[in-house]
């Protein structure tokens, strides 16, 4: 993945801002959230993911945010660690892959325009029943009652941006072999 977070879209290239031995992959938002910190540069394996310890298994993850870098850096991060990503950028776009693909996470935003992640949410649990096992917001909301929010709306997870690799990663594995 080299020493910063790439992106198919020049257009979208993500603000970076380097800190002795930590990246901050920030969102072209207007608010400039922080995605991800972590060193990314040559831990990644292509075997294993990053220092060879973790790949979720060809994991089917299905991402959901309105802003087009966080799909495309958490699509990279999590396939280098072997899952199976989609990404959607709206609660309309993710129902019909969820219906269509049958996901095994879900990994969402909470604040995207029109259905929001907890409609969202709230409609996939109305769905007949598919192999979602888990679903974890992530979010730049950081209020309790966000989270008390997110967790009554059906989330099982509610992670914070920024959020660290290795946690996201480590919880995404312990789903995965649960």
């Amino acid at each position: 993945m080299g020493n910063s977070v790439k992106t198919r879209h020049e257009s979208h290239v993500p603000k970076v801002c380097e800190v002795p031995g930590m990246e901050y992959a920030y969102t072209s938002g207007e608010t400039d959230t922080p995605l991800m910190l972590q060193t990314l540069s040559s831990s990644v394996n292509s075997n294993s993911g990053i220092n060879g310890q973790l790949s979720l298994n060809r994991m089917r993850i299905l991402v959901v945010d309105d802003d087009r870098n966080t799909l495309e850096v958490l699509s990279e991060l999590l396939g280098s660690y072997h899952a199976d990503v989609r990404t959607a950028d709206s609660a309309a776009t993710a129902i019909m892959l969820y219906q269509s693909w049958a996901p095994e996470l879900l990994i969402s935003d909470l604040g995207m325009p029109g259905v929001d992640g907890y409609d969202l949410i709230r409609n996939i649990h109305a769905l007949p029943d598919g192999l979602l096992r888990k679903a974890i917001a992530l979010t730049g909301f950081s209020r309790d009652e966000d989270r008390d929010r997110a967790l009554a709306a059906g989330y099982d997870i509610f992670l914070t941006k920024p959020v660290e690799v290795k946690q996201l990663i480590s919880l995404i594995a312990e789903i995965n072999q649960s």
